[in-house]
């Protein structure tokens, strides 16, 4: 079409190569929706919104709103999606029509480098590349479909191409830059461009020259090595991480009850035995009607250097953890004095009421003491309170019939 001397030429649109990812990921909104429908699974809505977009991408790639190319005396206009040029007519250097085989050879060329510097583990040489690759066709309207074929590794890339259909224009500049259109009347536009202006380079070939070529092999596996070295250097700090903070304390540790800050505490007695395992619990008992007496040792292993640090985690960890054991040794006593064999059950039951009973109850620490190294404890501990005993026999028996 023609107005004011400026022909426009309208952009082909095709879904040649396309249509089947169309197909494949539309298949997913149906499933996605009877999937949320007959369940009522969010899954669902995902499921179809992961079909939904790329359809959706797809339809706009194919449709290229709003595309356009036109030649005037201005010079060519050319726009697709948010991309827009003019082109001044002495900027453009030559021009050619391409067949669908030799688009499909221009488009490997610019491939080629962003291929091989991905081979080549080179993230910059790959970004530069694509970009190239990029502006080449920021105005084909026509979708480019890329196809690699790997083998073993998903850099080992041995094949390449890109797929695409129909007739094109190669539109080349003095700066060098390089321009893959894609008008519905190919020769019409390569005819209206040379009466335009003077085409010097009319060959069907790209006349791009890669400037970052190197030996993209030797890179490769100078640089794969590289990665190896860093690889296993990154494992073995790690590794000795988690072995110092993890494992190492972990087979330090000992049985018994856990002490704060890593600590590995063992106490005597231990926490829930019906029969005493050690004889400083034997040592524990009744002191009067109203007193009963708790006879504990501790020994800590930590990884704290300063021993009056590891003292005070001590006692804090005998703070912590007497009831515990308070309650089992006066479980073991009465059991003794009683004679009776008690089951799991009854001893889970006892465990309770003991604990109602001395809930509230202040112990007196009468006296603690500690080895040269800090590293164990003895603790002498009193829990009274009038009638403590017949009290807490009496609960116990009524709990038991």
């Amino acid at each position: 079409m023609t107005m004011n001397n400026v022909e426009r030429f309208q952009p082909r649109r095709s879904s040649r190569r396309v249509w089947l990812f169309i197909i494949v990921f539309g298949a997913f909104v149906p499933i996605g929706l009877v999937i949320f429908f007959t369940t009522g699974e969010i899954a669902g809505l995902l499921i179809a919104a992961f079909g939904l977009l790329p359809v959706l991408f797809f339809i706009y790639k194919i449709r290229a709103p709003g595309a356009r190319y036109a030649i005037g005396p201005a010079g060519v206009e050319l726009k697709h999606g948010r991309s827009r040029r003019t082109i001044p007519l002495d900027r453009i250097r030559g021009a050619a029509v391409l067949t669908e085989q030799q688009g499909e050879a221009a488009l490997n060329h610019y491939l080629e480098p962003a291929i091989q510097s991905e081979k080549g583990l080179d993230l910059k040489g790959w970004y530069r590349a694509n970009t190239v690759y990029g502006n080449f066709i920021r105005f084909c309207t026509v979708p480019v479909v890329q196809q690699t074929t790997t083998s073993g590794s998903s850099l080992n890339i041995i094949r390449f191409r890109n797929l695409t259909s129909g007739e094109f224009v190669l539109l080349k500049l003095d700066s060098g830059e390089e321009y893959l259109l894609s008008p519905e009347d190919s020769r019409g536009f390569f005819r209206k461009l040379s009466a335009q202006t003077r085409l010097e380079d009319t060959s069907p070939v790209s006349s791009y020259v890669h400037t970052g070529r190197e030996n993209w092999e030797v890179k490769a596996r100078k640089r794969i090595r590289w990665i190896y070295i860093y690889a296993i250097g990154t494992f073995l700090v790690i590794a000795s991480i988690v072995a110092v903070k993890f494992v190492v304390p972990a087979l330090q540790e000992r049985p018994g009850a856990a002490g704060p800050a890593g600590d590995s505490v063992s106490s005597r007695p231990a926490e829930t035995p019906a029969v005493p395992s050690s004889k400083t619990s034997a040592d524990s008992g009744w002191v009067d009607a109203d007193t009963f007496r708790l006879i504990t040792s501790m020994t800590a292993k930590s990884s704290v250097e300063d021993p009056e640090e590891r003292r005070q985690k001590m006692i804090l960890a005998v703070a912590e953890g007497y009831t515990s054991s308070l309650v089992s040794q006066i479980i073991y006593m009465y059991a003794s004095e009683s004679g009776q064999t008690l089951t799991d059950d009854q001893h889970e039951a006892l465990r309770a009421a003991v604990a109602r009973e001395i809930t509230g109850l202040e112990p007196e620490v009468v006296s603690s003491t500690f080895n040269q190294e800090n590293t164990a404890m003895e603790a002498v501990i009193d829990v009274t309170a009038p009638g403590l005993k017949s009290s807490i026999e009496a609960r116990l028996d009524e709990v038991l019939k």
